[in-house]
């Protein structure tokens, strides 16, 4: 095979387990391709290459289709567990909205003591600190690093996206 895809996906395998990889054709909006899999009629070779490589067709399978029925079957359990409850609304708190930076926000449930017409002038922030600018991740927003869920979570979105 001309690219190395396949030593990524076994770098992923070892680092997060196979259970956490997904690979599809949906490319609408992507702008450049991985050399080699620029569409899906190259799939089988890839999936050749990765049998050489020691992967198992339960594995294969679970990166080709299975994976993500199940992340579908997840989300369709946790719809049917939130029927009839509505959406959580949140508000930029005042000293955010001259700015493109956008920290975390408050939950509905945490904001219910509030009256009507009282307005949110400061997020109430659990689990992700507010930074000095000294300690910030960012000079565009100074205020806040980023969140421990957001680094975790990136990664994997990033491979479900790929």
């Amino acid at each position: 095979m001309q690219f190395g895809e396949s030593n990524h996906f076994d770098h992923i395998r070892a680092v997060i387990g196979c259970k956490f990889i997904g690979i599809g054709g949906d490319y609408d909006g992507a702008g450049q391709f991985p050399q080699g899999l620029e569409d899906v009629s190259i799939y089988p070779v890839l999936i050749e290459e990765l049998l050489g490589h020691g992967w198992s067709e339960e594995e294969l399978w679970g990166v080709l289709r299975g994976n993500v029925r199940q992340v579908f079957r997840q989300v369709e359990q946790v719809q049917e567990e939130n029927e009839g409850q509505s959406p959580l609304e949140d508000e930029f708190p005042d000293e955010q909205l001259g700015s493109s930076c956008r920290s975390v926000l408050p939950r509905l449930h945490q904001r219910e003591d509030l009256a009507p017409d009282q307005k949110l002038t400061r997020a109430a922030v659990r689990g992700n600190p507010i930074l000095s600018p000294k300690w910030s991740f960012s000079k565009s927003c100074p205020h806040m690093g980023p969140g421990p869920t957001v680094i975790a979570a990136f990664p994997v979105l990033i491979i479900w996206l790929w």
